[in-house]
């Protein structure tokens, strides 16, 4: 199914756009009964998704001016730093709990955060397979109000998200958006990594033990 029609694989044929979205509606009330994360859209349309937010990145990026030298100093001590990556480990699973957008002081911190690779992990290693599509849409949200080049992280995470969550599709499409910025970020290509050598989401706990 594409956002032109949906492709029979047998005869090559292409059905109405207006089928293929009656399609799309059934299956994503079918998802809903179920309980399960919505069907993705077309991978151009879910690129769009995923740009930026100015309004939104401004807000963001006023709160972090506000917050960097005093979080600059806590990330110095030990006790500090510990408390920050406890307080992001929370703020994530708060969300997953109750997938409401963080405010934009929240926002700004957990982006700052991101930029400590041990307090990043402890996002990373907060994904479960059973609620990473909970994950997704934190970073989604996050992805689209980081300004400029603090997108490269929420988006890395997103990465790894869809991954667990079996997205393979919508993961490339966010590995190809961090390349797009001309970024590079480990966790991107880890995520990389694991999509080029299909490796199954299943094996997510085995990472998850190598990286802790």
């Amino acid at each position: 199914m594409s956002d032109d029609g949906i492709d029979d694989l047998r005869s090559g044929e292409v059905t109405a756009s207006e089928a293929a979205a009656a399609a799309r509606a059934r299956m994503a009330a079918e998802f809903a009964f179920t309980g399960k994360p919505q069907p993705r859209p077309g991978r151009s349309s879910y690129a769009s998704e995923l740009d930026a937010k100015p309004a939104e990145q401004a807000g963001v990026d006023f709160e972090m001016t506000s917050i960097q030298s005093a979080l600059d100093v806590r990330l110095e001590s030990q006790t500090g730093r510990a408390g920050e990556g406890e307080w992001v480990v929370a703020a994530v699973e708060s969300f997953v709990d109750d997938p409401v957008s963080l405010r934009p002081a929240a926002a700004a911190r957990l982006l700052l955060d991101l930029d400590e690779p041990d307090i990043r992990d402890g996002a990373l290693l907060a994904i479960t397979r059973a609620d990473a599509h909970r994950h997704v849409a934190l970073w989604e949200d996050l992805s689209r109000r980081a300004p400029g080049a603090r997108r490269a992280g929420p988006l890395a995470l997103l990465e790894m998200s869809h991954w667990v969550a079996g997205d393979e599709v919508a993961a490339w499409t966010a590995i190809e958006t961090v390349e797009a910025m001309g970024r590079r970020h480990p966790l991107a290509d880890l995520a990389g990594d694991l999509l080029s050598s299909a490796t199954p989401p299943m094996k997510w706990d085995a990472v998850q033990s190598a990286l802790s």
